[in-house]
């Protein structure tokens, strides 16, 4: 149910898509919900739709928010309140509300964008849901989290088994900034592509997992096949429910 501050109502759910949902920034285009629904196994991964647009009431004001693809940050979503004259783009929902209600109304308050955007709301999740095909998940590995984008399509290369298109990220340092490396299984490699920002800074290919982490200099005491984390648990459950 909505938060009983305010009346939400989902206008458009806006679209789906793979490109963005299941590409190398995957892990900005999802929010984990920390919260069981009664139709659903596991915690979930809820899709940020492109142009998903919520209407909400505030103090007796309708404030309208709508998600966008903003072609000069790439790697995330970004948020507008229509409200707003100004049609400034934020990174959060959050930020958007708020700042909106502040101009309006010239007080401080915040509201949870997660809240906000309908992300806790159970009819609203199950139709941002509708039609998608796979939801991403993450597993942790110690203090990483990796995210699991994409399980790919199992191909059989020399008598072994792989997973063709098979994609997880994970946030670590490099360079001594914070950074995200997505890993790939491609059909003559494996690939890890690090992006700082919006800015691809290195990329990496190797025969085998730890062949191309190796070349990152980074989490070496980790195996190149547990960083991937398709030797976890969760992951082959997936994969095997997948066939």
């Amino acid at each position: 149910m909505s938060s009983p501050k305010y009346q939400l109502q989902l206008i458009t759910a806006g679209n789906f898509i793979s490109t963005l949902h299941y590409g190398p920034f995957a892990i900005n285009w999802w929010i984990f919900y920390n919260s069981k629904i009664s139709k659903y196994e596991n915690f979930l991964y809820i899709p940020i739709r492109v142009n998903m647009k919520v209407q909400i009431v505030l103090n007796k004001t309708k404030f309208i928010i709508r998600t966008i693809y903003d072609k000069t940050n790439i790697m995330q979503p970004g948020y507008i309140c229509e409200n707003d004259d100004d049609s400034q783009i934020y990174l959060t929902a959050s930020e958007a509300i708020n700042k909106a209600y502040k101009k309006l109304f010239d007080t401080e308050t915040w509201f949870s964008g997660l809240s906000i955007m309908g992300f806790d709301n159970e009819n609203i999740i199950e139709t941002l849901l509708h039609g998608v095909s796979f939801q991403p998940f993450k597993i942790q590995v110690d203090t990483l989290s990796i995210f699991i984008s994409n399980l790919g399509t199992t191909s059989i290369k020399n008598n072994n088994s792989i997973q063709l298109g098979y994609q997880a990220s994970v946030i670590f340092k490099f360079r001594g900034k914070q950074s995200l490396f997505v890993q790939t299984i491609n059909v003559n490699n494996y690939q890890i592509d690090i992006f700082y920002k919006n800015e691809k800074i290195a990329n990496y290919n190797g025969i085998s997992f730890d062949e191309v982490w190796k070349k990152t200099g980074v989490l070496k005491k980790y195996s190149g096949e547990t960083l991937f984390g398709i030797s976890h648990q969760s992951t082959i459950n997936s994969i095997n429910k997948k066939k």
